[in-house]
């Protein structure tokens, strides 16, 4: 009977997401009455919130349950539309305190660029820059922008990059529970916090020299931007937030003015009353047709890498990296003849090292049929995320993007003094002494840890050896470059694993490039997968990687479902007339797969 109950609640399941997708279909048709494409005026102002975050990757809006975050692919292109667009008469980008991370900032920048290479004039408002903390990357977009004006009681601060650690090793041992940890090699302290009281020598060299390197990044291009001398502007980073009129003094700022007199000022120099949210305006833009001329295969790897199907959260947008999702992905590339290269957009900071290297055979193949993979990355592409990107023919990253931690961990709690504090107490019953291994009520026996540290060693071997393959790179070059330690786009690149800065459209016309594409061919960028829609996205957002499988077990049922259902309850009596009830588990193991 526990086969029948299980097969009962995933029907039940069904049928309850059905249901709720019935609700949400009903309510979204209700929402959409009205124009879906509202009409841009003639001469508008251009309004960008860069207040809310912006979600790297992702194709469209979603069709899932709720409205989609905003992507930062569709931001870029509705502000590459504006750039040439006679009706866009100016653009204003609105500020806050958020922060940004440094790659996405540098992706909006190069959008910025265009749109004033066009001539479109560019205001960047804000109410305060700063003032509470966070990085200077906020300003550094907004530097950007041809104008800056901040509200009179706002204020700006330039205070520069940091990052607090917690380490609990302490507190964790003093509630009984210790880690059976291991890394390759000292650059890799994902798991430092657990198991160390204070921050190491390397793991503060790795923070140190990326935070230089953005800082010296925010120096150039403000310095540049701003046309204010360099040692000034570090000069202006070491000191606490500066006052709206010492901003302007300056020359961080060139006004400060409320909302209203914005407004008023790029009213009177564009000569038109009107403004038009990005948000309005993207919807306003032609839907993407068919796909027509040569096609470069869109491969997005958002999140965490796993194996498996992809997750899909509520806005119908994949939201981590299955291996067996990506996989099919880039083999249908390779197969579909119309592909004549693969763009691999790149935001991850790592996961399973098995998945990884699935992912990574794929692309290998796609290598060996001389099909050109160029891997674009976003805000990070580290550790596993890295792994992915290797076979690529070329790996362009934004200066400001976390890059490699070529390294593996992996590691078990042990929570045996835990028990002994709580007076409980475990016995177990099992038929191999490996039984337990990952067992978090014990430790590793000396035997295992052997094995253990054999399979860190082996894991980094295999990936530090792809990456020298992969990057031209000799063993001793790679082992200097790797050992787990993350590095800014811009180092990558000086190191050898990374080719160009740049963002995505550098990739794609990278990848024009190595397929021979001509620069005045039609090209459709096509993202595979295909992005699920209306009733896959609701109900892969609702049963995640369990809607394949359930569809599969329900269809292989349908004959016989009626039947069982039918019988359902002589069946229960004829076997079990007393209730009893016999449990079987196979409990999972608890210890960490082995990451990178």
């Amino acid at each position: 009977m526990r086969l029948f109950g299980k097969i009962l609640l995933a029907f039940l399941a069904v049928l309850g997401a059905l249901a709720l997708t019935g609700a949400v279909v009903a309510w979204k048709a209700v929402s959409s009455f009205g124009p879906s494409h509202p009409d841009v005026p003639d001469a508008t102002v251009l309004v960008v919130d860069f207040t809310t975050p912006f979600r790297d990757g992702g194709h469209g809006n979603g069709g899932g349950l709720f409205p989609a975050q905003p992507t930062l692919r569709g931001v870029i292109d509705a502000l590459d539309a504006a750039a040439e667009d006679d009706s866009i008469k100016a653009v204003i980008g609105r500020f806050g305190s958020d922060d940004r991370p440094m790659a996405q900032a540098q992706e909006l920048r190069a959008a910025i660029a265009r749109l004033r290479a066009a001539g479109k004039p560019t205001y960047a408002f804000a109410d305060s820059l700063g003032d509470m903390g966070g990085s200077p990357a906020t300003y550094y977009l907004a530097s950007a922008f041809e104008k800056i004006w901040l509200q009179p009681s706002g204020m700006l601060g330039l205070n520069g990059f940091q990052a607090e650690v917690p380490f609990a090793h302490k507190a964790l041992t003093d509630l009984g529970i210790t880690a059976e940890f291991g890394q390759r090699w000292e650059y890799k302290n994902a798991m430092d916090s657990l198991i160390r009281d204070d921050m190491s020598a390397p793991q503060r060299a790795s923070y140190d020299r990326l935070f230089q390197s953005w800082q010296m990044q925010v120096i150039e291009t403000v310095a540049a931007d701003r046309r204010i001398d360099k040692a000034k502007v570090n000069s202006l980073m070491q000191h606490p937030p500066m006052f709206a009129a010492e901003a302007k003094t300056a020359g961080l700022v060139d006004a400060t003015g409320y909302w209203d007199e914005l407004m008023t000022a790029v009213e009177d120099a564009t000569g038109t009353r009107s403004h038009f949210r990005l948000d309005d305006y993207a919807a306003s833009l032609p839907e993407p047709g068919e796909p027509h001329g040569t096609v470069i295969a869109v491969i997005e790897a958002q999140g965490n890498v796993h194996r498996g199907t992809s997750e899909v959260d509520g806005s119908g947008l994949y939201s981590s990296i299955g291996s067996d999702t990506t996989a099919e992905a880039i083999r249908n590339a390779i197969d579909d003849p119309k592909v004549k290269a693969i763009v691999l957009r790149i935001n991850s900071p790592g996961g399973d090292y098995i998945a990884a290297d699935g992912i990574w055979r794929e692309l290998m193949r796609a290598r060996d049929k001389r099909l050109p993979v160029i891997a674009t990355l976003g805000d990070v592409a580290a550790s596993g995320g890295y792994f992915i990107a290797m076979p690529a023919r070329k790996i362009v990253a934004q200066p400001g993007t976390i890059t490699g931690s070529i390294g593996v961990f992996a590691g078990k709690p042990v929570l045996t003094d835990l028990w002994a504090k709580l007076g409980i107490r475990w016995d177990t019953v099992q038929t191999s002494p490996n039984a337990t291994l990952w067992s978090p009520n014990r430790p590793f026996t000396p035997a295992e840890r052997q094995w253990f540290d054999r399979m860190l060693d082996s894991i980094y071997a295999d990936f530090s050896g792809k990456a020298a393959a992969n990057r031209g790179l000799t063993a001793a070059q790679m082992d200097q470059v790797a050992r787990g330690r993350i590095w800014t786009g811009a180092d990558a690149k000086a190191i050898g694993l990374v080719d160009e800065l740049g963002d995505f459209s550098t990739a794609v016309r990278i990848a024009r490039s190595e397929a021979g594409i001509a620069d005045d061919a039609d090209v459709s960028l096509v993202p595979y997968p295909a992005p699920p829609h209306g009733l896959e996205a609701v109900l892969q957002a609702l049963l995640g990687s369990k809607l394949p499988g359930l569809f599969s077990s329900l269809s292989r049922l349908q004959a016989v479902l009626g039947p069982v259902l039918g019988l359902a309850e002589q069946v229960s009596t004829a076997i079990d007339p007393r209730g009893n009830t016999v449990l079987a588990t196979g409990l999972p193991g608890v210890g960490t797969a082995p990451r990178h």
